[in-house]
């Protein structure tokens, strides 16, 4: 047991260990000041007033100086607006016995903080270092970077940080009630996400933020004398505090109407520049609450009498009825009564704090909520911001657990991948939204995404935002082009726009074998770790070389299939190619090493030679008529040759608009096969770099994307979008991401074979971005995607969305509001005018 116990203190101080090294390796280098004595001294005398926090023990607990304890933990927001009313009041009823839980006395504050973008500038530095001889690179890499620091600048990284703060006179009891709210917080649903701060770096972080303090976090740590956080001067005027270099006051909740709308609280807590408190704790006994409720019931009688309007007595009856509810939940026990305050501040010169609380006071209004700005009493009002477990008296409000509940105010949210790129802005939060499609955790296993919306909802306007983003910072893209419409971004960042339907485009050769997945990957869900050089890949060629020859030769018979898989076996044979040839030896080929079927039709008298059936010499005949076709026409100019299309570059498009649109169902079906089984060779090739790479952050990534997608359901047979699937269940695990779009999500409603694999596609998507949809385009999405239904909130959204506004889910449990936004630099390289 006693290991047991040393080991876990171990653990902790190597975590606080390495989140100082962490802090310090971030902190810019600037000179530390020495703290005369005389400082000192008056910071120590103002705290006695000024600061309840007297020691950060090693365990994280704040031991205060009225003899009681606290435990501070984070919080994680959570986005109500986009949760259906049912999720909401089960939310809420839940959060309303934790509010319950007996000997609770909790402070839950809102402080400014900014989004920390250092970890994204470090990425961005990386990549500039990394692509420094790629001027171009370069140019648009700092201009991501400098975007950052705009942001920083112009305050447009200031979010909400959320705390709770737990108080009581011991401190075993405050373990106690920890572990109580934390296995309540961990039961919601959706889950409040809480983590006790143990370490002294985030915790001294927390009260310089709390106390709006100029100290130095490194002398906090060197000395550890929370008195350094108090400020040097302190001076309480009638309607204010004077400090060192702020002038701060305090603002309070008065009166709370007894029945008010759900989330009150929150545009109130969460006003930029201003930090807030709400206490909660037990009020007075249950008898003498009953005593004023039932007071407070006749005199709503008394008025209801004497009203003439009936709007007013309507009001009148439904607060009765709530008065008449709530005291039966009270004297049953299944509510109970909290004592609340409520405490803004504000600081700044006096103009800045009157406009401040003119912004308040409107936004208070809406609720008839009072606000007031205590008099000759701030520095009373102050102390009870402060962590303590006392309220301010004549201030409290009383408030039962359930209406509290429902005023939940920790809803603002942001999203920042530390590697990824500012894909746009929270339309809920107006904060960036950074994404990185490749970041993968537990809650994020694939990279693949769906993009949907109706006509002019800037579906492609996005993918030409992700597409230059992710070639910049060294990713490859296949895509799609089914409209013709990215040529101009591909010529504009120099990448290779390949014509599918003509002999300039070059040739992929249907006889160049294919690293298709073992039976083994195929089984596997998680990425797979490393490429296996001993498999021997024929086989499964040899069963995708089947699907190839059913789509060029439709009217093929079962059995001349079997003949032609042999004939073609045996003239890899030929080629040094057998069953037992593993990929490590097959690496090494180059295109030409492989045999063409000029090859294949010039080896048919050496395959009759091998043949005494006289029925399977029939057979051969017969395919020597068929493989005429490759040696001229359109057949010949599209397959028959050595692979000569140039996938080196980073942007690759395949322009298929003229194949789509030739009406020859065989010949668009047959190449589009030949093209998605020759990709599996490029995604393994990709994996085998990787996996050659010592520095993991070097990776490259490869995105296949495919604009139009319903086109391919139309003017393709089923074996095209089988292919299409099996590369969306192989590119996820080998640093890939399949990125299906569509505008005419109708032509995905059906029972065959097609719309079946194109609907999977799109449902398995791990991320999903959902743009403006018309009425009848939501209806048919709601049936596509019902295992993951939309609240009334986000159809809402999107029946409103205008161009570029989308729904971006995360996983099942995040779903943000996103206007996609691109820099004039973006726009030039997207070819947007």
């Amino acid at each position: 047991m006693k290991k047991n116990q040393v080991s876990k203190e171990q653990k902790r101080k190597d975590k606080e260990h390495k989140t100082i090294e962490k802090f310090i390796l971030k902190k810019d280098k600037i000179k530390n000041e020495y703290i005369t004595k005389s400082i000192l001294n008056s910071k120590y005398k103002n705290s006695q007033a000024f600061t309840n926090s007297e020691f950060v023990n090693d365990n994280g607990i704040i031991k205060l100086r009225n003899n009681s304890y606290a435990k501070v933990f984070s919080v994680d927001a959570i986005d109500l607006s986009l949760t259906s009313n049912t999720q909401k009041h089960n939310f809420f009823n839940q959060l309303k016995y934790l509010y319950q839980l007996k000997d609770l006395n909790l402070r839950i504050y809102k402080l400014d903080d900014k989004i920390d973008l250092n970890a994204n500038k470090d990425y961005y530095t990386r990549l500039i270092e990394e692509y420094s001889n790629e001027e171009e690179k370069v140019e648009f890499l700092k201009e991501r970077y400098d975007r950052l620091e705009l942001l920083e600048e112009q305050d447009l990284t200031t979010t909400s940080r959320y705390y709770f703060v737990l108080v009581n006179d011991n401190d075993k009891a405050l373990e106690h009630i920890s572990e109580e709210l934390k296995i309540h917080c961990y039961n919601m649903t959706p889950r409040l996400n809480v983590k006790t701060i143990t370490n002294k770096l985030e915790i001294y972080q927390f009260l310089v933020n709390l106390y709006m303090s100029t100290a130095s976090i490194e002398q906090l740590m060197w000395s550890d004398l929370v008195e350094l956080i108090t400020p040097f001067f302190v001076q309480e005027n009638m309607g204010y505090i004077k400090t060192d270099e702020e002038e701060i006051q305090i603002i309070t909740i008065k009166r709370i109407p007894p029945f008010i709308d759900e989330l009150f609280f929150e545009e109130l807590f969460n006003v930029p520049d201003t930090r807030c408190c709400i206490h909660i704790k037990d009020t007075i006994p249950t008898e003498e609450l009953v005593r004023r409720l039932d007071s407070n019931y006749e005199f709503l009688i008394s008025e209801r009498s004497t009203t003439r309007k009936l709007s007013d007595a309507t009001q009148m009856d439904t607060e009765r009825e709530n008065f008449q509810a709530l005291m039966t939940q009270i004297k049953n026990g299944d509510e109970k009564i909290k004592e609340v305050d409520f405490i803004i501040i504000i600081n700044g010169d006096k103009k800045q704090r009157e406009e401040k609380i003119k912004e308040l006071k409107k936004i208070a209004d809406v609720f008839h909520i009072k606000l007031d700005a205590p008099r000759m009493r701030q520095m009373e009002g102050w102390q009870s911001f402060d962590i303590t477990k006392n309220g301010f008296e004549d201030y409290h409000n009383y408030l039962p657990s359930l209406t509290l509940a429902a005023s939940f105010p920790l809803t603002i949210t942001h999203f920042n991948d530390e590697t990824g790129y500012m894909i746009g802005s929270d339309i809920h939060t107006a904060l960036p939204t950074i994404f990185d499609l490749f970041h993968k955790d537990a809650t994020r296993p694939s990279s693949n995404l769906a993009i949907i919306a109706s006509t002019g909802g800037g579906k492609s306007f996005t993918l030409k935002k992700m597409i230059i983003n992710e070639i910049n910072r060294g990713n490859k893209c296949f895509l799609f082009d089914a409209e013709g419409e990215y040529e101009k971004l591909i010529r504009k960042n120099k990448g290779e726009y390949i014509d599918m339907y003509s002999a300039s485009g070059g040739i992929i050769n249907p006889l160049q074998v294919r690293f298709l997945p073992s039976d083994k990957e195929e089984k596997e869900d998680s990425d797979v770790k490393s490429i296996n050089y001993e498999d021997c890949p024929l086989a499964k060629h040899l069963g995708s070389l089947e699907t190839f020859i059913k789509c060029a030769f439709e009217e093929i018979k079962e059995s001349e299939v079997v003949v032609m898989l042999d004939m073609i076996e045996k003239l890899y044979k030929v080629f040094g190619i057998t069953k037992n040839t593993k990929i490590s030896t097959l690496e090494k080929y180059e295109n030409t090493d492989y045999p063409i079927f000029t090859d294949l039709i010039n080896f048919l008298p050496d395959y009759r030679k091998m043949i005494t059936n006289p029925e399977q010499l029939k057979i051969v005949d017969k395919l020597e008529i068929l493989l005429d076709r490759f040696k001229v026409g359109t057949d010949a100019m599209l397959f028959n040759g050595y692979t000569s299309v140039n996938l080196e570059s980073n942007l690759i498009a395949f322009n298929v608009k003229d194949l789509l649109y030739s009406k020859n169902k065989r010949i668009i079906t047959t190449q589009l096969v030949n093209l998605l089984t020759y990709l599996n060779n490029i995604i393994v090739r990709n994996k085998i770099i990787n996996d050659k790479e010592n520095d993991k952050k070097r990776i490259k990534n490869i995105a296949v994307i495919v604009d139009e997608f319903h086109l391919y359901l139309k003017n393709t047979d089923s074996e095209v979008l089988l292919t299409f699937e099996q590369i969306a269940r192989r590119i996820r695990k080998y640093h890939g991401a399949f990125i299906p779009a569509t505008q005419s999500i109708h032509d995905f409603l059906g029972d065959d074979d097609s719309v079946r694999s194109a609907t999977a596609i799109f449902n398995n998507c791990q991320y999903q971005l959902v743009g403006m949809l018309k009425e009848d385009d939501l209806t048919t999405y709601l049936k596509l995607f019902y295992q993951n239904p939309l609240t009334d909130t986000q159809k809402e959204f999107l029946m409103q969305a205008e161009m570029g506004e989308f729904l971006l889910t995360i996983n099942s449990k995040n779903r943000i509001r996103v206007k996609i936004l691109a820099t004039p630099l973006e726009l030039e390289l997207m070819g947007e005018s």
